[in-house]
């Protein structure tokens, strides 16, 4: 992909791309508060639930945002298929984070271990998911 870093910056451009990256920026918020009130251990009763409440809305809006990115580029489709891999490959690993993370905060009492591990997860998984960090990398996968 480094050789096609215009490509990169056309998908990037798409009106669906920017949207999908603004959500993936807010699940990294909703992350980063939940991580912030785990590691201090002061989540408040419940509101656990509603970070990650959005995170899951969040999320579900980003891949569909994504997916209208891809379909309606089919031209950078077939010639970014890797990165519409990578792209699929991270939202899964992203949805099983998220996933944890909801069964974290459904006890009692929240699992504040697991959800720091969750978020830990997240941040490189959504920074990863970024067309113009792949683009500075010169297309390398970001992800593990």
């Amino acid at each position: 992909m480094k050789e096609q870093p215009e490509l990169m910056q056309k998908f990037r451009e798409n009106p669906h791309a920017v949207i999908a990256a603004a959500y993936r920026k807010n699940v990294m918020s909703y992350a980063a508060a939940l991580h912030e009130l785990a590691e201090k251990n002061e989540l408040p009763p419940g509101a656990g639930k509603e970070l990650v409440g959005e995170m899951k809305k969040n999320l579900e809006a980003m891949k569909k945002h994504y997916d209208e990115a891809w379909d309606s580029s089919p031209e950078l489709e077939a010639k970014l298929g890797e990165l519409q891999k990578a792209t699929e490959a991270a939202y899964g690993k992203l949805q099983e984070h998220v996933n944890a993370l909801e069964k974290a905060v459904q006890a009692e009492k929240a699992d504040m271990q697991t959800i720091l591990k969750e978020t830990t997860e997240i941040f490189p998984r959504c920074e990863g998911m970024g067309v113009m960090e792949r683009l500075k990398e010169g297309g390398k996968k970001l992800l593990k």
